[in-house]
C-alpha cells in the first residue's frame, strides 16, 4: 500500500479528504473526528502513503498514561507515532512494567506517514453510511488545492471570524467546542479569573455540565492534528483548588 497516487480522482490526500467530508456534515473539526472514526473501524482498508506505517485502526490514539501518541495532521497530510521516554508517562510504574514486556516488539519512537492518501471511494462509502450523501450523488472527482500552512508568528484573527452555522440547525456541544477552542486559545485568552472550562461554559450558546466538557476535551485530544497534544499544560482542564 505504500507509495503515492497519479490519480487523484482514485486518491485523495488527507486535506481534501476533510474539505469533501467538512461540505456535507458542515463543519471541519467533525469532518477529521469522523474520518478519524471510521479509520478506527477499519473502514479504510485501501491507502498509499510514503515513510513509515501506521495502521489506520490506531490513528488519533492518545494514551498519556503510557506515553503513546497518534496525531493525525490532516494539514500537511501526515500521520505520526510517538513514544515518550517512560520518566515523562503519567504513569511511570505502569510504562515501565509494559516496556519490560514489551520492549522487544517495539517500533521505533517516532514513526512519520506521509503524503496519506486513502481510497475517494471508501471516502464516499463512509459518507453513504453516515446519511450525508444519497447512493445517486457524484460529487466532483478534482482535488482541492492544499491550504497555506499556518505561520507561528501570525497573530490571532480568529475573534474576526464568522460563526459557522451548525448542521440541521442542532447546536451541541461536539460541535460548538472545536470552534471555541480556536476561538478562545487556552494559553493566550484571558479568562478573568476563571479556569478555562468555566470560562468556555460563560460563552457556550448553552448551559452544559462540566463534566460534558471535560469528556469532549479528552476526545478532542485524541483526535487533535499536529503535536499541539504533547505540550498541554498539565491543568488543563482541571478545576483551581
Amino acid at each position: 500500500m505504500a507509495g503515492t497516487s497519479d490519480d487523484n480522482s482514485t486518491y485523495l490526500l488527507l486535506y481534501a479528504i476533510r474539505a469533501l467530508v467538512a461540505r456535507h456534515c458542515g463543519f471541519s473539526p467533525e469532518a477529521e473526528r469522523l474520518t478519524i472514526q471510521y479509520a478506527n473501524k477499519g473502514h479504510f482498508r485501501r491507502y498509499k502513503f510514503s515513510g513509515g506505517h501506521i495502521d489506520p485502526r490506531h490513528w488519533g490514539a492518545c494514551h498519556e498514561e503510557l506515553g503513546f501518541y497518534i496525531p493525525v495532521d490532516f494539514e500537511r497530510n501526515t500521520v505520526k507515532y510517538v513514544r515518550l521516554p517512560a520518566p515523562e508517562a503519567t504513569s511511570y510504574t505502569t510504562r515501565l512494567r509494559l516496556d519490560d514486556l514489551l520492549e522487544p516488539f517495539y517500533s521505533p519512537a517516532y514513526v512519520e506517514m506521509r503524503e496519506v492518501r486513502l481510497a475517494r471511494d471508501d471516502v464516499l462509502s463512509m459518507l453513504r453510511e453516515l446519511g450525508l450523501l444519497s447512493s445517486s450523488e457524484q460529487p466532483p472527482a478534482s482535488e482541492p488545492s492544499p491550504p497555506p500552512l499556518p505561520s507561528p508568528s501570525s497573530p490571532q484573527t480568529s475573534e474576526q471570524e464568522p460563526e459557522p452555522q451548525p448542521p440541521a440547525g442542532r447546536v451541541t456541544l461536539k460541535w460548538w467546542l472545536p470552534g471555541a477552542l480556536r476561538r478562545w486559545p487556552h494559553d493566550t485568552t484571558d479568562t478573568g479569573g476563571l479556569d478555562y472550562i468555566e470560562f468556555l461554559q460563560s460563552k457556550a450558546p448553552k448551559k452544559w455540565e462540566r463534566r460534558s466538557f471535560q469528556n469532549e476535551l479528552s476526545l478532542l485530544r485524541q483526535t487533535e492534528t499536529g503535536m499541539a497534544k504533547l505540550s498541554k499544560p498539565k491543568n488543563f482542564g482541571k478545576r483551581r483548588s
